[in-house]
């Protein structure tokens, strides 16, 4: 069912990406992050499909210590365009690993 936006205009809805754009697409958000950071990418948080490309929320480990629940992480928002490329990213938030997430609370 089309919306309308926000200046009145419709919108049709996003189509989702199959199994195999999923993976295709988070995929190379990893690679192009680690690139980016010289680290390896831990997990995968979010994933969405935009009308002009695609979202992903990588989690990164940005500082390792002993034990391992006080490793610093980091959440990464990447916008990748419908061609998988990168259009932007940004660290969106930083906290340690033991830290529970209590949802719009800080």
């Amino acid at each position: 069912m089309p919306t309308s936006s926000a200046d009145g205009r419709r919108e049709e809805p996003v189509q989702g990406a199959s199994p195999d754009e999923a993976t295709e697409t988070v995929q190379r958000a990893r690679r192009q992050l680690s690139a980016l950071l010289e680290r390896p990418v831990e997990s995968v948080s979010a994933f969405e499909r935009m009308h002009d490309g695609w979202l992903v929320t990588l989690e990164v480990v940005e500082v390792s210590r002993i034990p391992e629940s006080t490793d610093v992480l980091a959440s990464y928002e990447l916008e990748l365009d419908d061609d998988r490329k990168l259009r932007r990213y940004a660290r969106v938030r930083r906290y340690s690993r033991s830290q529970a997430d209590r949802g719009d609370q800080q």
